[in-house]
């Protein structure tokens, strides 16, 4: 873990998130911003919204006091800096289409970590349409901020899978148990932004967030992650295993998040 305060870190990823609030503003639902501009890093087309994005991104990344090697999904690898202590995963905008089309469900999210998703150590996913804020410092809870009132969060107690209200990727890739899953749950709600609906099982809102596509990149949900984990809910693959990988642009994961109670259900109907 770094030397850099949770303090810090927090003014640092907010300081990213709204200068990207600024620049996409006038770019969400609108043409010019879906307009397509090159293939990025991770093997997708990069959309204006997306690339002036990052660009303003990237230029607060450079006023760091400190150097960082920062992962992103359009320009792959940058270093800020000689020497990085950590490395920054990037999501400038997650649920690009979601902005494109003007469905109010995108973020910039943020993980800091060191070298793999279990050592991500802050954790920051900020959802752009409603201006609320989630964050997470390892061994230190996780927060959402929703109009300068910080309040802490926590996974759901739901325990019956029965019960539950899931968001569900996976339906071409393993049809048969995720519409077994869909079929057990009490309701389902798929909102096309990873990060988001991760923060919502650690805010309780959602149970569980699955998706077994293979299309999940770290840069997607590495700030996500560790906030689930520190709202006091469970992240593993597909078969109830830590997530090990190396931070890679290209590495793609798939991903169960939930509250403790019904991570194990939601694996056996996997399995």
């Amino acid at each position: 873990m770094s030397d850099v305060g949770e303090k810090t870190a927090l003014r640092l990823c907010r300081n990213v998130a709204h200068a990207v609030k600024d620049v996409i503003e006038p770019l969400v639902g609108e043409e010019e911003g879906a307009r397509k501009l090159y293939m990025g890093a991770d093997g997708t087309p990069t959309h204006k919204i997306d690339d002036v994005a990052e660009r303003v991104a990237f230029e607060e990344f450079q006023t760091w006091d400190f150097p960082i090697r920062v992962i992103s999904e359009e320009a792959g690898e940058r270093r800020f800096g000689d020497s990085p202590e950590f490395t920054v995963l990037l999501d400038p905008v997650d649920g690009t289409t979601n902005a494109i089309e003007g469905i109010p469900f995108y973020t910039v999210s943020i993980g800091i970590g060191d070298r793999i998703l279990s050592d991500i150590w802050f954790g920051y996913v900020y959802d752009l349409a409603h201006d609320i804020e989630y964050y997470a410092f390892m061994g230190g809870g996780a927060y959402a901020v929703r109009k300068g009132t910080e309040i802490p969060i926590n996974v759901s107690t739901v325990a019956d899978l029965d019960l539950s209200d899931l968001s569900l990727y996976g339906f071409s890739q393993r049809p048969l148990e995720i519409s077994n899953l869909a079929k057990r749950a009490k309701r389902l709600r798929i909102f096309g932004c990873s990060s988001l609906e991760m923060c919502y099982v650690g805010a309780g809102i959602l149970d569980g967030f699955v998706d077994v596509r293979g299309y999940l990149r770290m840069m997607d949900i590495g700030g996500a992650y560790l906030i689930v984990k520190e709202a006091g809910g469970v992240v593993t693959d597909e078969g109830g295993r830590e997530h090990k990988g190396v931070f890679d642009v290209k590495a793609k994961v798939n991903m169960i998040a939930s509250n403790p109670f019904i991570h194990h259900q939601i694996i056996d109907m996997l399995g």
